[in-house]
């Protein structure tokens, strides 16, 4: 889990150095990334599509 966490970690940097921010709860973001362990890759691109927005 902590592979998770730590790609999670540097989608938000990602994000954040090219000006955008991540609006999402807690628990969204915590099923999004149990998906994303399960195999539902293609989903989280579309998840980050959905919850950025330009700060």
């Amino acid at each position: 889990m902590a592979i998770n966490a730590l790609f999670f970690l540097a989608v938000g940097l990602f994000l954040a150095v090219n000006g955008y921010g991540l609006q999402a709860t807690q628990p969204d973001a915590t099923l999004t990334m149990l998906s994303v362990a399960s195999g539902e890759e293609a989903t989280f691109a579309e998840w980050i599509r959905q919850h950025s927005q330009l700060r």
